[in-house]
């Protein structure tokens, strides 16, 4: 299972789209003939409508067993219908049990694939899909996808 918007969150230095091709061909190679991949990742039919923001957010925050407290703050991001990669600024903050407080700026871009380029990877790489869904639910996802649907699971078969 590749869950977690995995496809946007892949760390590398090689250019962002080819990084996430690089990424499916390996789980592919991985599975034996008959064996099924599972593909979770953000979709939208207007990317520019999510990822299109210069408010303050944050999109995670919470303290561990230990009670370092941690928060990831974005200042904004701007989206490019032309290389689809999204660039966004922003940082962490960490509050360690004893009060120390530590800051890290982060400056990030995340190419934002359609669903036709990720079936194209798929199929590349000797996969089938078997089926596909919108949103987390047992909806079949629409071609081409409509306004509410913000969610792909793909469930495919190496050939």
């Amino acid at each position: 299972m590749l869950a977690g918007n995995i496809l946007i969150n892949i760390e590398s230095g090689m250019d962002y789209k080819q990084a996430q091709i690089a990424f499916i061909r390996k789980a592919a190679a991985a599975l034996r003939q008959g064996g099924h991949l599972y593909l979770d990742f953000d979709l939208s039919p207007d990317p520019a409508s999510i990822f299109n923001s210069l408010s303050e957010s944050s999109y995670f925050e919470g303290t561990d067993d230990l009670g370092t407290h941690g928060r990831t703050v974005s200042h904004g991001e701007v989206y490019d219908p032309v290389t689809q990669l999204c660039t966004g600024v922003g940082h962490w903050e960490l509050t360690a049990n004893n009060g120390e407080r530590l800051t890290v700026p982060d400056l990030w871009h995340k190419h934002i694939p359609t669903q036709t380029q990720v079936y194209t990877w798929l199929a590349e790489t000797g996969l089938t899909i078997e089926r596909t869904y919108k949103n987390y639910t047992d909806q079949p996802l629409p071609e081409p996808i409509d306004a509410s649907t913000n969610r792909a699971t793909i469930w495919a078969r190496k050939n």
